[in-house]
């Protein structure tokens, strides 16, 4: 699991921090696994990612950690939803 976050505190033309942030929140999941290459017949090692999802939101300083703390939750469900829906229609 790959988990990012970016927050960037907003200022006005002079310098003065605002009240708000702009935040990117990034998660990525992936499964490390020997792959065969047809060219060589050897086996490499490779990462395989089944799920890399962000979201990008703009909110109060104060309150910038929690809001990253749903949006993460937020995307490990629909991470986990979209694993287990594609190991049901396997």
């Amino acid at each position: 699991m790959y988990f990012s976050l970016t927050a960037l505190r907003q200022q006005n033309n002079s310098g003065e921090q605002l009240t708000h942030c702009a935040a990117y929140v990034e998660l990525e999941f992936s499964t490390g696994t020997n792959v065969y290459n047809p060219v060589n017949n050897q086996k490499h090692w490779a990462s395989i990612t089944w799920c890399n999802i962000g979201t990008l939101f703009n909110w109060r300083a104060s309150e910038i950690q929690s809001r990253a703390n749903e949006e993460m939750r937020d995307l490990v469900g629909r991470c986990i939803d979209k694993y287990t829906s594609s190991i049901r229609n396997n």
